[in-house]
């Protein structure tokens, strides 16, 4: 477990990062929630009566932001956009 975590903390730490609301997500994208890194799954983003929520936290404290990380899209051995999906 400690080696797959370390291999996706490098993983992630060379590709870029973007604030989004949480009603921005879609499932399969993978964000960063205090440090620890996730994908969102389909049943994890919610409109409840305290708004828009991402695994039960409405996230107050961020404002609803929370931290998508961008992947590298290659073709003919040049990155030629950045996607929020592998």
């Amino acid at each position: 477990m400690k080696i797959y975590k370390t291999v996706t903390e490098e993983l992630i730490a060379e590709n870029k990062k973007e604030l989004v609301h949480i009603s921005d997500l879609c499932h399969g994208d993978t964000v960063i929630v205090y440090g620890e890194s996730y994908t969102v799954g389909r049943k994890k983003i919610k409109n409840g009566f305290t708004g828009w929520t991402y695994r039960g936290d409405p996230h107050f404290q961020t404002k609803g932001m929370l931290e998508r990380v961008l992947f590298k899209k290659f073709a003919g051995g040049k990155v030629i956009r950045w996607v929020s999906q592998p």
